[in-house]
């Protein structure tokens, strides 16, 4: 359920500053100046986007009351979803290979 609600409040926040010029030039266009394919260019963005992209991974677990435990497996996903996302690579398993990989 994390993922589900993160990944829609977070569609939407992207989405929006895409949409609105004063937003993209002043705050996400950071995150786009980085043209190369690696992993930690997921963090390279204005300290405000990465406040609020950091609020939603935390506040989403909070309000819907998980256990401390299921909150810190979901901050580990999402981290490991938003690093192979800015990888350059396409996996769509990297999760499921990192844990099952005798398996593939």
């Amino acid at each position: 359920m994390c993922l589900v609600i993160f990944d829609a409040a977070y569609a939407w926040w992207h989405r929006y500053h895409h949409l609105s010029p004063p937003l993209y030039k002043h705050i996400h266009n950071v995150h786009h100046q980085y043209f190369f394919p690696f992993v930690w260019v997921t963090q390279y963005e204005h300290p405000l986007e990465l406040l609020a992209v950091s609020l939603y991974s935390i506040v989403v677990p909070v309000a819907l009351g998980v256990h401390p435990i299921s909150e810190w497996i979901w901050l580990i996903t999402a981290i490991q979803l938003s690093v192979e996302a800015h990888s350059g690579y396409i996996s769509y398993n990297i999760l499921y290979q990192t844990f099952f990989a005798n398996n593939i």
